[in-house]
């Protein structure tokens, strides 16, 4: 398998495929090009030979199948950091402060009962500068909401 900066070993080296692999691991920070597409292909190769026991004649049989694909990178490489809810208002509904990382998506949940192992999804969403303020109206119906900021969608 070939692409970019990465290329499998050779058959029959150390770390081949060896016919059997279901699946190929590429080494952290080899695609460092982010939102780039790589063209890629995939070849496997099959082949035998044999001889008379004179060595008068010499066979040999190869059997190749491939592919093309493309390999599309993005950046994962945000830092969640920890979140800190603070600063809570009751006026014209709830609302509070969540402080993380500036571009880290996270997910606000709640749920009105401790005990409850289901909580809602209440708003996904980012911060460009890492401070942002969560406003709830709901409070007015039911004054009792729990609130926590889970890191990504």
């Amino acid at each position: 398998m070939s692409f970019g900066p990465f290329t499998s070993p050779n058959p029959y080296t150390a770390g081949a495929l060896d016919g059997t692999a279901t699946s190929l691991l590429i080494p952290a920070n080899t695609l460092t090009n982010y939102n780039t597409s790589y063209n890629a292909g995939i070849a496997f190769f099959r082949y035998t030979s044999g001889s008379n026991s004179a060595a008068v004649y010499l066979e040999f049989a190869y059997l190749e199948s491939g592919t093309q694909f493309t390999v599309n990178t993005i950046n994962t490489n945000i830092v969640s950091s920890p979140f800190s809810l603070s600063d809570p208002l009751l006026a014209d509904g709830f609302s509070f402060t969540v402080n993380s990382a500036a571009n880290q998506t996270f997910t606000i949940e709640c749920t009105s009962n401790l005990n409850s192992t289901a909580w809602q999804m209440f708003v996904t969403t980012n911060s460009a500068s890492g401070t942002l303020r969560i406003r709830d109206p709901r409070i007015n119906t039911n004054n009792s909401f729990y609130y926590r900021a889970v890191s990504g969608p």
